[in-house]
């Protein structure tokens, strides 16, 4: 917690500059709250006008616990909303206090630090309210940085909750979380950095970037392969009205890797692969000269599915019937 807190403040002083301005810190009860409560005392001690919000919560994390104690010890601007019994000694702020201190104190940069890793459904409670608040009072001039991830979407899925904080700045702690791939999740992440920790990230990793550092993981190919270790592949697509989604699906095919693919469509569509992808094998179907697929197509993909190791269907076949 401490390490990734000094990362990530560390990346808030690279992109912003806190000319006679403030930083607004909202920490969940979590792990990702405490990051917040870490980077809340860097930023202090730094001589940066820092405010904490804290959510109220049931339950907070012991290094949550331990990282508030250090706060305290170098801020008096630390405040809860909803107050809870476990936090009796942090000063409570209202609905209406909040609102007008995200409006009117000059705040340059808001620290999303409320959920972490695990979002598996929309915010709830005080968590849930503070999002409403400030997506209802930030000034537009106001920018947004989230501790590893926005507040409010599926890490996994990218599916994005209401309510939610968009954010102009994303900091993952070592990896990028497979939801941020992913639309709608991908928008309300604005720039996303990565900073390490420290931690061995080399297995159980499900999604990341091709570049110089992790290409090295993918698997190696033998001098000798040839096309038929890599493949085939089957792709059905086309109609006459999207002659082109064949040829998009086979270069996304080749460029994915599979060295053997074939083009199925009907007939009487311009085999738009062979002209622009040489490589690519060509198999016209029987269409009644409709130029869609039709129950005549049926015999061919009966008889040759089993020579394929992989199928993809329905890029532009219409909805002709």
């Amino acid at each position: 917690m401490e390490r990734a807190g000094k990362a990530i403040a560390s990346e808030l002083l690279k992109h912003y500059n806190f000319n006679q301005k403030s930083v607004l810190v909202f920490c969940g009860p979590g792990n990702n709250g405490g990051d917040g409560l870490v980077i809340s005392r860097i930023l202090k001690e730094k001589k940066i006008n820092t405010t904490t919000v804290i959510a109220g919560a049931k339950k907070y994390s012991e290094d949550f616990l331990k990282n508030l104690e250090k706060l305290k010890l170098v801020s008096d601007k630390i405040y809860l909303y909803k107050p809870v019994a476990s936090l009796k000694s942090v000063n409570p702020i209202t609905e209406e206090e909040l609102e007008n201190i995200i409006a009117h104190s000059n705040v340059e940069l808001i620290v999303d630090s409320l959920l972490g890793t695990g979002q598996k459904s929309p915010p709830k409670g005080a968590i849930k309210e503070i999002i409403e608040i400030i997506n209802r009072s930030l000034p537009n001039n106001t920018q947004i940085t989230a501790v590893d991830m926005p507040t409010g979407f599926n890490t996994d899925s990218g599916e994005v909750y209401t309510p939610h904080l968009r954010a102009n700045l994303t900091v993952c702690i070592e990896l990028i979380k497979k939801g941020m791939f992913q639309y709608p999740a991908r928008d309300i992440c604005g720039k996303i950095v990565t900073v390490s920790i420290g931690i061995n990230c080399s297995k159980g990793t499900s999604a990341f970037i091709l570049d110089q550092k992790t290409a090295p993981y993918l698997p190696k190919r033998a001098p000798w392969a040839h096309k038929g270790d890599f493949g085939p592949s089957l792709i059905i697509a086309g109609s006459r009205n999207m002659p082109g989604a064949s040829a998009l699906a086979a270069k996304a095919a080749l460029k994915a890797g599979c060295s053997l693919v074939t083009c199925a469509y009907p007939e009487k569509v311009p085999a738009l692969e062979q002209l622009l992808i040489p490589e690519v094998i060509r198999a016209p179907l029987p269409d009644n000269n409709k130029g869609y697929f039709t129950e005549d197509s049926l015999p061919f993909l009966k008889n040759k599915l089993a020579n394929f190791k992989s199928v993809a269907v329905g890029c532009g076949i219409g909805s002709e019937k």
